[in-house]
């Protein structure tokens, strides 16, 4: 996924445009099984980490303006984040919750009935995002999150799979610990 144009904000962006489009636009339903079935993704049954208290702000101390390896913008307020021209995004809870993992942010978003779990660390100037990650070695991907967990598999639109688990808190801490999430973008602050 670090191919992507914007790192983390992508994978979210194009959930909403499909969304969207598939909400205003139902004739669109041909081209919208061919942009799935490039796309691989593990989605949640709930948010992550279980039992974690939610956060009502982001930390002050990640606040700011970024750029990303493509001069891609993400901006963090204190409630909101904004990538790029998109809309600005708030914390909300039920629909985007932030919770806290160790060294880790862990940022849930929720659409249709599942959630898309990331991964945030702040060292020095640098926000790092972390997903598991689809898009290279699926079957071993899966394998590995088989030896920790339950996967779900049904078939999304078109010919993309997606998978759906459902971690305890000590298997969300293996899922870390032994590095299912990867990075996927790397922002750099600059204000």
């Amino acid at each position: 996924m670090q191919n992507y144009l914007t790192g983390l904000w992508f994978p979210i962006f194009v959930i909403h445009l499909i969304a969207y489009v598939m909400k205003k636009f139902i004739l669109i339903f041909v081209v919208i099984p061919m942009i799935l079935s490039s796309c691989k993704f593990v989605r949640f049954e709930n948010s992550q980490p279980v039992d974690a208290k939610e956060l009502a702000t982001f930390p002050k101390n990640m606040i700011g303006e970024y750029i990303g390896q493509e001069n891609d913008t993400l901006i963090v307020k204190s409630k909101s984040y904004k990538n790029g021209k998109e809309k600005e995004e708030y914390l909300s809870p039920g629909k985007i919750v932030l919770k806290k993992f160790k060294s880790y942010y862990v940022l849930n978003y929720y659409e249709e009935e599942n959630w898309d779990v990331f991964l945030l660390k702040l060292t020095g100037k640098n926000l790092t995002v972390y997903a598991i990650d689809f898009e290279k070695e699926e079957e071993k991907v899966i394998n590995d999150l088989k030896k920790i967990l339950p996967v779900i598999e049904y078939n999304a639109e078109g010919n993309s799979k997606s998978y759906v688990i459902n971690p305890t808190k000590r298997e969300f801490k293996l899922l870390v610990k032994k590095n299912q999430f990867k990075p996927i973008g790397t922002y750099t602050r600059i204000k």
